[in-house]
């Protein structure tokens, strides 16, 4: 019930995703104790469930056991910056394997040939689907990020999440301006980079529902700490 709980409340006050680059019960209840309100398991950086066959279910299961906390199953492409190079239809394994322990999935709009399938498993079991799209050189125009989230939202995505990389102080407004008008599903917005720092604080003030910040690491350029993150967010919205 509690994730159930979180997850209709989000979009009402900024949320903070932790991400796991590393299955571990200790990882995930410092993400807990520091006031994470979700949970994203990147698959990807795990080579003990994509290559050697742990089951990411049993994984899940652990993690909500020790941690009340929903869940975001992330096998990241290796095109848009995921750490190992997993064939697609592995990919779809493993969302096959795990959809019915997770809250819900994050897949790329990109990944056209998995994609749907990955939705319709999401849908049939009332999860929660985020269709993500990063740009690790640039913030594209406004009129291609329309693009994008008119596809997504077309697609049947819950949340949609933009990452891209800023390069000077517009591509952070650009991005951010888009977040403010865009109305058609939830959305979550980053930028990347040294000026990252900006949208991942002040992105709720303009829409974007939910952050992510590490517990031990960053694994994407400027991310900032869960600690920080909720500490920022304290003072910021309070």
């Amino acid at each position: 019930m509690k994730n159930k709980v979180l997850l209709e409340n989000l979009g009402t006050r900024p949320y903070v995703a932790a991400v796991l680059n590393k299955a571990s019960i200790e990882a995930a209840q410092s993400a807990g104790k520091l006031g994470a309100d979700i949970l994203e398991l990147r698959v990807d950086m795990l080579d003990s469930c994509y290559r050697t066959g742990e089951k990411v279910s049993s994984v899940i299961r652990q993690l909500k056991k020790e941690v009340k906390l929903p869940v975001i199953l992330t096998i990241r492409s290796s095109n848009e910056g995921g750490m190992a190079k997993i064939a697609d239809g592995r990919r779809l394994d493993i969302f096959r394997e795990a959809i019915s322990e997770t809250d819900l999935v994050d897949i790329e709009i990109s990944s056209d040939r998995i994609n749907s399938k990955v939705i319709e498993l999401a849908k049939t079991r009332n999860k929660k689907v985020i269709l993500s799209f990063h740009n690790f050189e640039k913030t594209p125009a406004l009129s291609y990020l329309k693009d994008q989230a008119e596809k997504a939202r077309d697609m049947g995505c819950d949340i949609l999440k933009i990452a891209a990389m800023a390069n000077n102080m517009e591509d952070v407004r650009r991005l951010l301006n888009f977040c403010s008008i865009w109305e058609k599903t939830k959305i979550s917005v980053m930028s990347m980079g040294y000026l990252s720092e900006i949208s991942r604080l002040t992105g709720f003030l303009f829409g974007s529902c939910l952050t992510y910040g590490f517990i031990e690491q960053p694994v994407a350029s400027g991310q900032l700490s869960v600690k920080d993150l909720v500490k920022y967010y304290h003072i910021l919205y309070s």
